[in-house]
């Protein structure tokens, strides 16, 4: 059976660090553990981000929406993951997205300041919280390099991986043809057609109103191919 410390070093932020090391560490620090059901708000878009949200168990709805709520994004996420790790610094700490329960989910918490102490105190922690932020960056540098010249099927596909998290499933864009027709900047029936060719190409479904992603691969492989 695990134990506490055995969750803890699974963690992304988390791993790498010597177990006894990690001991010591955790008694400066304060760890708080909660439990949700389904349908539980965890996290509430446009909430400042003063801690690390870890889920440790269970499936969580993430929803993302824009200012004027003429589109939505929404996706399962499931496994042991940090919720939102680049919006704890910077400019804008504010959550992107509101996150739900789908089923009994666990989650551990930690307050920014902690999180700055176990900077200051562990280099691997460290280290992990700045590849975690520096990929996510990274990945946002390529995605926009491959729009160069890029036709609205690359948009669409730039506009989907952006907006979603990596590994999540069930994702789902409710919105209508012309609200994303004039977020893309273009003609409804040029929408239309991009639409029709990612459905027979098996990449989406498309009900009134809403998208659903089949295949995340095939558009990772559109945008950068």
């Amino acid at each position: 059976m695990k134990t506490i410390y055995d969750i803890i070093l699974s963690l992304p932020l988390f791993q790498g660090i010597e177990r006894l090391k990690l001991i010591h560490l955790l008694e400066k620090v304060t760890l708080k553990f909660d439990k949700y059901q389904r349908g539980d708000l965890i996290i509430q878009k446009g909430k400042e981000c003063n801690e690390l949200v870890f889920l440790l168990d269970g499936s969580i709805l993430c929803e993302t929406f824009d200012k004027t709520e003429k589109f939505s994004i929404y996706e399962h996420i499931t496994g042991e993951t940090v919720l939102f790790p680049s919006f704890l610094f910077g400019k804008h700490t504010q959550s992107p997205s509101s996150v739900t329960a789908l089923d009994n989910v666990s989650t551990l918490s930690i307050s920014k300041q902690q999180v700055l102490y176990l900077m200051k105190n562990e280099d691997i922690f460290l280290l992990n919280f700045l590849n975690i932020v520096s990929n996510k960056a990274q990945s946002a540098f390529d995605k926009t390099i491959s729009l160069a010249g890029a036709d609205l099927k690359k948009n669409f596909a730039f506009f989907v991986l952006s907006l979603t998290h990596k590994g999540s499933t069930n994702i789902h864009i409710k919105s209508t043809q012309q609200d994303l027709a004039d977020f893309f900047g273009v003609a409804r029936p040029s929408l239309l057609k991009v639409i029709n060719e990612l459905k027979e190409e098996g990449i989406i479904e498309y009900k009134r109103k809403e998208l659903s992603i089949l295949n995340m691969d095939k558009l990772h492989d559109m945008l950068y191919n």
